[in-house]
């Protein structure tokens, strides 16, 4: 009876106690798991630890960690985040660019919900942190919070102080002019005087030089434009401040090495120094807490090694970007209440503290960091501190949608102008057109914009368009098969087996094949779009940046095959010969084509490095001076590592089709020229290379198709912009680029198409070939 007693007792309890709210909170980039940072060595704890406490504080709100992984350019997350968002997926969302999702409006607006909790104190923050994230909502014509900030990704001017003591140079200011970096650079580009070593005066990774463009705008005075009362945008490049500004990225690029658009010649110093590289222009702000791990390599006699100042000012004293990520309230969220509780404690100074040193390598943004201890080192804590407190204000492109296509203008005008960097005589030119380009370029864009509201969004194509397509099709295809098939009734039973694979085919190759077709006729950004006609194709056609992809793709191509072909037929050739261990031979090099283009790409890009790499390792212990041998880094060399790859991973494919093609020739032919007395010599040149002639064709045909397909070894080599300076970009490069890493989905896939129409040009031309051999037979 006790027992019984018990249970009940016990199930009672269960019923009466508290009700718990689960809330789902998406995090980028925060560890689940201890650890230690692999550059650096810092450890970080895993943030459960942290927000178990919050629960124990709370034991009616339970957490649940959805990570969300970061992208390159950022792919994948954007889209899978909206989705959460809104299907009530995620109630509180840390994220970089909140402001996106805040125009979608799939987010809530704090306002209201702040100005009515009187334990919320935007004080907190440090000076201009909490309005500079206020958004833009162009349908109410005014600045919105939607995020509350609690991480910083403000940049810093970082300079390596052992360089500037071997040239005699005095330090960089703590707040220092364009001319001031120009003339320090200069003076310590070249052969150090103390070390012998190659110096060069700037570096700035090439991902990022908007951002450096930007900074020296607000060094000449410049203005990236502005939003209107209207709520609609305003740029004006085009000026002389502007140009001014171009001008000096350009000249300055004169003292960085070759390969600085790559981002590989200098790695960011918070992660090693690189010995060679005196001012870097873009530093992350998080090096603070990686000092005191690093004191081997960082600090030299018990003094630190590296100085750092703050970014360039405008007149006003306000000047750099100011980046970081915030806390938001998902708009769908059915637990409002509890995710602004915790978001609010988050919030505090302890568990802040916590959150930024322990969980999150990142600078916090509120007034009591200047006391937490780890802060603490140096001048370098202030430099920091007063960089976030006079950045200047949010542009408002940033983080919205229109900087995915605005933002690929300034970088694709900024490479424009580096390609010409070592072409003195046309660097004041190309300053003023890119200028200009972008410009026109921006303006183009705008008056698209126009057409629609930046606030609504664009309606999901597969829900508008994607099942009557299919619906469409399906009956189409349907009617066909009945129409010209009349045993339909015989074999309808064998007909529904084939119908799951038919509609697998239609909706994943047919439908997107027909949705790309008719977004080539939009202006689409993936949540917005207008028709565009033929305009995407006439940019495509138009564009250098497409037309040198296009030439890449054919250089690769042509020398790959040129190469491959006869390489393949010897190596056949000579395998076919002989008696014994043939089979080994295949084995050995067919290797390389089972191996991922992936893994092997990579292991590539470490034999090449010009830093650490193998190969200029042995070349310089045999003496050769490979200070010049940048391979991947160098535009001149990076397309022959790459058909170097190419050759050396395809030539097994070749080997064999070749093996098959010359297994198909009679011995009779050989015997009788024998008897005719012809050498070996003879026999090749007139009977195997004559009946090998079917062979080539269908090599080069395939090779010419697969090279315009060329993708994943260039993309793993050199990114999808195919560094350096877009020497080894391809065309499938280009539209991976411009579908993800700028958004321009319209723009992607009119150059689909155009691909599509040269490799069908191509197989209608094998397939005329081949149906001309089978007649002439």
């Amino acid at each position: 009876m006790k027992p019984l007693i018990s249970f009940v007792l016990l199930i009672c309890a269960c019923l009466m106690a508290a009700p718990q709210t689960t809330i789902k909170v998406m995090l980028i980039g925060t560890p689940l798991y201890d650890g230690a940072s692999p550059m650096t060595g810092r450890p970080y704890k895993s943030v459960f630890g942290l927000f178990a406490e919050f629960e124990r504080q709370n034991p009616d709100i339970k957490i649940e960690i959805l990570p969300a992984q970061w992208g390159s350019s950022s792919q994948g997350y954007i889209s899978k985040t909206r989705a959460l968002l809104l299907s009530e997926g995620v109630d509180v969302l840390e994220m970089p660019i909140s402001d996106e999702f805040a125009r979608q409006e799939v987010i809530d607006d704090l306002g209201p919900r702040i100005s009515n909790d009187a334990s919320f104190d935007t004080s907190q923050y440090l000076a201009g942190i909490y309005e500079g994230w206020f958004t833009w909502i162009p349908a109410r014509k005014q600045f919105v919070p939607y995020g509350i900030p609690y991480i910083s990704g403000s940049r810093l001017i970082g300079y390596d102080k052992k360089i500037f003591d071997d040239w005699g140079v005095e330090y960089l200011s703590e707040n220092p002019t364009p001319a001031e970096i120009m003339e320090k650079a200069g003076r310590m580009t070249g052969k150090n005087p103390k070390t012998g070593h190659m110096n060069y005066g700037i570096f700035f990774d090439g991902k990022y030089n908007v951002f450096v463009t930007m900074n020296a705008i607000e060094g000449f005075g410049g203005s990236w434009g502005h939003s209107g009362a209207d709520g609609e945008h305003v740029y004006q490049w085009n000026t002389p401040e502007n140009v001014r500004a171009m001008q000096w990225v350009i000249n300055i690029s004169k003292y960085a090495p070759k390969s600085f658009l790559t981002g590989a010649e200098a790695a960011m110093v918070w992660e090693t120094p690189n010995n060679n590289i005196a001012i870097r222009l873009d530093q992350g702000s998080n090096v603070i807490y990686d000092l005191p791990y690093r004191k081997g390599v960082f600090f030299e006699n018990g003094r630190l090694r590296f100085g750092y100042s703050q970014t360039f000012k405008d007149m006003q004293g306000k000047g750099g970007l100011f980046g970081g990520s915030t806390l938001s309230l998902a708009r769908s969220s059915k637990h409002k209440a509890e995710a602004w509780r915790f978001m609010k404690w988050l919030s505090q100074d302890e568990w802040a503290q916590k959150w930024c040193l322990q969980n999150y390598n990142g600078v916090p943004v509120i007034r009591a960091s200047k006391n937490w201890p780890e802060n603490q080192i140096g001048d370098l804590s202030n430099t920091i501190i007063g960089q976030m407190e006079t950045s200047a204000p949010r542009y408002p492109w940033m983080g919205a949608p229109p900087r995915f296509i605005i933002q690929s203008e300034v970088e694709k005008a900024v490479s424009r102008a580096n390609a010409c960097v070592y072409d003195t005589a046309q660097v004041r030119v190309i300053a003023a057109e890119c200028m200009q380009a972008v410009q026109a370029q921006t303006d183009t864009w705008l008056q698209g914009d126009k057409k629609i509201p930046l606030a609504r969004m664009r309606p999901f194509a597969m829900r508008r368009f994607g099942f009557p397509l299919f619906i469409v099709m399906f009956l189409f295809v349907a009617a066909v098969i009945i129409i010209y098939r009349k045993d339909i009734r015989k074999y309808w039973v064998w007909y529904m087996f084939l119908l799951p694979g038919f509609t697998a085919f239609a909706l994943f190759l047919a439908y997107p094949l027909a949705e790309s077709f008719r977004l080539s006729f939009f202006k689409s950004n993936g949540f917005l779009e207008a028709f565009a006609g033929l305009d995407n194709f006439k940019e495509v056609m138009s564009s250098p940046v497409f037309g040198n992809s296009l030439y890449n793709t054919l250089y690769i191509g042509i020398l790959n095959l040129t190469l491959g072909i006869p390489i393949g037929f010897i190596l056949a050739s000579l395998i076919n010969s002989q008696r014994k261990a043939t089979a080994a031979f295949k084995i050995l090099y067919f290797m390389p084509m089972v191996t991922s283009v992936i893994a092997a790409s990579i292991v590539f890009k470490y034999l090449f490095d010009p830093n650490c790499g193998p190969i200029n390792y042995y070349l310089h212990v045999l003496g050769v001076d490979t200070s010049k041998l940048l391979w991947l880094n160098d535009p001149a060399t990076a397309k022959f590592v790459v058909v170097f790859f190419a050759l050396w991973h395809g030539a097994g494919y070749t080997i064999l089709i070749c093996l098959a093609g010359l297994q198909t020739i009679p011995d009779s032919m050989y015997e009788a020229a024998a008897i005719d007395g012809a050498g070996p010599l003879q026999k090749w040149w007139h009977i195997t290379l004559p009946n090998m002639r079917p062979t080539f064709v269908f090599l080069f045909m395939t090779g010419c198709i697969g090279a315009l397909k060329r993708f994943e070894d260039v993309y793993t080599l050199g990114g999808a912009a195919g560094s350096p300076a877009r020497s080894i970009q391809t065309v499938v490069a280009f539209i991976f680029e411009q579908a993800f890493g700028t958004f321009r989905f319209g723009t992607a896939s009119a150059a689909a198409y155009v691909l599509f129409f040269i490799i069908l040009a191509i197989t209608l031309v094998n397939y005329r070939f081949m149906l001309h051999k089978e007649q002439k037979n």
